[in-house]
């Protein structure tokens, strides 16, 4: 898992490893390049506004990074994932909580009690 990491390029070396390894085993190399683990980012948030007088760059310049660097290195489009706020699906699936009646996600897997006697 990286965070807003303070070495990108020591993480972006360490990522990429994985994107090209055979299921996720550091120090092998998919001839397929589709063999590495799914790459999940909790945001996408290009910047992010802080108490400092300009704005921060957050989680999807990196993702942003490695997606243009594997491509330069290998050709391919790297597949990444990013969810949490403010992502479509992240509102998709409150949307769906609130059409089954649910004010909550919790309460969507609720079952009312049944008495069996």
């Amino acid at each position: 898992m990286f965070t807003d990491g303070r070495d990108w390029a020591e993480d972006q070396q360490i990522i990429l490893d994985l994107c090209m390894s055979k299921h996720g085993r550091l120090g092998t190399r998919s001839e397929t390049l589709d063999e590495g683990p799914p790459i999940f980012f909790s945001h996408n948030g290009v910047m992010w506004a802080t108490s400092y007088d300009f704005f921060r760059i957050g989680m999807e310049a990196l993702c942003s990074l490695l997606e243009v660097i594997f491509r330069v290195m290998t050709g391919e489009e790297l597949k990444t994932i990013a969810f949490g706020k403010p992502q479509l699906g992240t509102f998709s699936e409150q949307l769906g909580f609130c059409s089954n009646g649910a004010r909550t996600p919790m309460e969507s897997t609720l079952h009312p009690i049944q008495y069996i006697s």
